[in-house]
């Protein structure tokens, strides 16, 4: 009867050779059986079982039933041979890690309170919470296989087994990746599309990842407002306590809407910019980076969106708009610096215009040394005094200081920016604003910038956005960009207590829109204008004034 149930055992369970003989000979069979099914139900725990994958535009998508802790991460490994033991893995195309949470829309399950899946297949359904997810951008046209292990502690299991390596090669090509489509959403009463970019952190074969992660899922919402075509299309960038469903569906006329994100897996946001190559984008630490390079991906991915959208949505692509509030103003605004010419004008309510400034007027400003905002942005990219450098060719906190960057690129081709800014604000503070305002004076970007006495939350407003009208402005028509106007209220010397309570920086300049443009001309009626604060009463100006003017985005005049 031993003989029989041991031999049963190694059959159905490939009990070793050598296990089989020392079990043979003792008395207590049973005991030695169950302490090896128990030794076996740990190891097959400890490894990814039924890994699959498939490709689809420009990306491999691997799916797994996870181990069982929930503190493993996931490391990815690719080759141009089959991956049969974990020798091999030194040779390999590292792809980067992933958590136990990979599957879950993080972006989804914090607005509803609830864990929500991903789907990587717009016809199939969200995955289940036991399976784990990697997405890997193909770099190089071929066949490759793919192999995951488990880390945890920091200690990897390179055991190849047949549930953690694919058999067979993927065919893949090199393409742009698109977005998938995750749901419609009913906001409102509106439809709104649900889509999730998968976002590759492998961006060359031959360097590492540019981030620790080797892909990070971020959700958009489309709300395409009754599209005949033709329409604009509006980008929006929420603020802190936000998040994108705030707004998707208020609309000023026919104008389609984008509300992207900016949160990590982490919950902390990413400043609607990016991080250093060395932050954890899966836990809240209050590591400073000291070196590395800092990377602007949610900015690029941002750009990828709008370039999805040109072709898709039947948009008017000389009417890409972008619009921000607080935190999203601040992403605005330094992706208007980065990509100006993929925009036709932004409206950008209590930006920052330089977030590495950290002397406000304010002591208790946000962004000074020791405020929450400023620990921060000291988390995502370093200190201000280390200013590490960026892919984007210059140091970080120059690519983030919009004066910087007006002033070292003049000829760039701005849209039209407006702004809204208060002298009480202590959450992106005051003093910088005026840095900036004198910046715009120098080097002739134009524009509106109005400012009052409101704090962040928009308390003591003067103002209202009644003097703006986002829409008008076109990237195939070029503007007058004002500068220098004698017409200009004194926003004082940085310290919220001087000058004027109230003005703007060239509100009062205006233009009628019947610009007409040659080879050799440029003509245009130029005129000053009364402004309405938000209670609806007149700020009357006199009927003229002097001011620069540099023209913007000609079309025929050089």
């Amino acid at each position: 009867m031993r003989q029989q149930l041991l031999e049963a055992s190694r059959k159905n369970f490939q009990l070793p050779d050598l296990i089989y003989l020392v079990s043979l000979k003792s008395k207590h069979v049973v005991i030695v059986l169950i302490f090896w099914l128990f030794s076996f139900e740990q190891v097959s725990g400890s490894n990814v079982t039924g890994l699959t994958g498939f490709y689809a535009n420009g990306q491999v998508f691997l799916t797994w039933t996870n181990a069982t802790n929930v503190n493993n991460y996931y490391k990815v490994y690719r080759s141009t041979s089959p991956i049969n033991n974990g020798s091999q893995l030194s040779g390999c195309e590292y792809l980067g890690w992933t958590n136990q949470y990979s599957a879950k829309d993080h972006d989804l399950s914090a607005h509803y309170g609830q864990n929500k899946y991903l789907r990587i297949d717009s016809a199939g359904t969200p995955l289940p919470s036991t399976k784990g997810l990697f997405v890997a951008t193909t770099l190089v046209k071929g066949s490759y296989y793919y192999a995951v292990t488990v880390l945890l502690n920091q200690e990897e299991d390179t055991s190849i087994l047949a549930g953690n390596t694919l058999p067979s090669a993927i065919s893949e090509q090199v393409n742009k990746p698109q977005p998938v489509f995750q749901q419609v959403i009913n906001i409102s009463g509106e439809a709104v599309e649900h889509w999730v970019n998968f976002m590759s952190f492998k961006r060359s074969v031959l360097e590492p990842p540019i981030n620790p992660a080797g892909f990070m899922a971020s959700d958009f919402l489309l709300y395409r407002n009754n599209n005949t075509g033709n329409q604009p299309l509006c980008v929006q960038m929420h603020g802190g306590g936000g998040d994108l469903f705030t707004n998707i569906v208020n609309v000023t006329s026919n104008e389609m809407n984008i509300s992207v994100e900016n949160l990590f897996p982490s919950g902390e946001d990413g400043g609607y910019w990016g991080a250093n190559s060395k932050f954890n984008i899966y836990k809240d630490l209050t590591t400073i980076p000291a070196s590395g390079m800092n990377h602007n991906f949610f900015q690029q991915l941002y750009k990828d969106i709008i370039e999805w959208a040109i072709p898709r949505l039947n948009i008017d692509s000389n009417r890409i708009y972008l619009r921000g509030s607080s935190l999203g103003a601040c992403g605005a605004f330094a992706f208007t610096m980065t990509y100006p010419e993929k925009i036709a004008a932004v409206s950008l309510g209590v930006p920052c215009f330089n977030v590495g400034f950290q002397n406000d007027s304010a002591e208790i400003s946000s962004l000074n040394i020791g405020g929450n905002s400023r620990m921060k942005i000291d988390e995502l990219f370093g200190l201000t005094s280390t200013n590490l450098p960026s892919n984007l060719g210059n140091n970080t906190f120059d690519m983030l200081n919009g004066a910087w960057v007006i002033h070292s690129y003049p000829k760039r081709d701005y849209p039209f920016i407006y702004a809204m800014n208060g002298k009480n604000d202590i959450i992106v503070g005051w003093t910088e604003k005026t840095i900036y305002y004198d910046s715009v004076n120098a080097n002739p970007v134009g524009g509106y910038y109005f400012w009052d006495i409101r704090d962040h939350g928009g308390n003591g407003s003067i103002w209202g956005n009644n003097n703006f009208d986002l829409f008008r402005y076109r990237k195939n028509l070029s503007y007058p960009a004002f500068s220098d106007c004698s017409l200009n209220e004194n926003y004082g010397n940085g310290a919220a207590t001087s000058g004027a309570d109230f003005g703007s920086v060239n509100g009062m300049l205006d233009w009628e829109n019947e610009i007409e443009e040659d080879a050799q001309s440029w003509e245009a009626k130029v005129f000053v204008r009364d402004l309405l604060k938000a209670n609806g009463d007149k700020v009357v100006y006199p009927n003229s004034g002097i001011a620069d003017i540099t023209l913007r985005r000609l079309q025929k005049f050089n």
